[in-house]
């Protein structure tokens, strides 16, 4: 993602304490309205990193934005929970597709 960060215009925060990186989130605009989350991450020794990260990046978006876009939880129940936490107007359903050999 950091290698086409410009090329795909993403846009993103970084959070720095005493000259280290403690936190970092980007996204992209999906369409006129929506806005999606693709990463966050942050160190776990920095108690409400995630909630930072998430107020201060949605704070700095346009306000033309109506949706953010948190993408997939991958099955974490913690993810889940968090998530949750923000009263989301929506979750979208999960889905798991295996594949198999054909004769």
């Amino acid at each position: 993602m950091l290698s086409y960060f410009e090329i795909m215009a993403f846009e993103g925060l970084v959070v720095r304490h005493q000259d280290h990186v403690v936190g970092v989130t980007a996204g992209e605009a999906l369409n006129h309205n929506t806005y999606v989350i693709h990463m966050e991450k942050g160190k776990d020794d920095y108690k409400g990193i995630y909630q930072f990260l998430n107020q201060r990046f949605a704070a700095s978006l346009d306000k033309q934005f109506q949706w953010i876009n948190r993408e997939q939880d991958l099955g974490l129940a913690g993810l889940r929970r968090a998530k949750q936490s923000y009263h989301p107007a929506r979750m979208g359903k999960k889905f798991r597709i295996q594949l198999r050999e054909f004769l």
